[in-house]
């Protein structure tokens, strides 16, 4: 698929595709919980803990309390088409799935500007000039 192709198919002026990856970070203790350094665990109403030698994921705690934890998505890589980037995705999944430490990833189009546009436009010229 040439640049102009993928533009339209994502409504996105010179679009570039940034793959992305999520770190949970909670800003504040969740009500009912409590970390040991190692991992959550659930507390009864007197605040003692529930079960010690089980945890809960950060995933359940945040269901839990949605205000105690904000997303940080960070940039890992850029891509210039979508589909190659979740497949990279998909097969390193490994590196970025965990639902003990809340990660996970996103590919994000968004346009590019300045010389990176000039530049994917005369690709996409060059190699509309060159096809039969």
């Amino acid at each position: 698929m040439n640049h102009s192709e993928r533009c339209r198919r994502e409504a996105t002026r010179d679009v570039i595709f940034i793959f992305q990856s999520r770190r949970r970070t909670f800003i504040k203790e969740p009500e009912g919980y409590a970390h040991d350094g190692e991992g959550w665990n659930r507390l009864d109403d007197d605040g003692e803990i529930i079960e010690s030698d089980t945890y809960v994921t950060d995933d359940e705690v945040a269901e839990a309390d949605s205000e105690c934890y904000i997303d940080i998505w960070l940039p890992e890589g850029v891509w210039l088409d979508r589909d190659e980037a979740e497949a990279w995705g998909e097969a390193h999944n490994y590196r970025f799935e965990n639902p003990k430490k809340g990660v996970g990833w996103r590919v994000y189009g968004m346009p590019s500007y300045g010389d990176l546009a000039k530049l994917l436009r005369a690709q996409d010229e060059k190699q509309t000039e060159t096809a039969p």
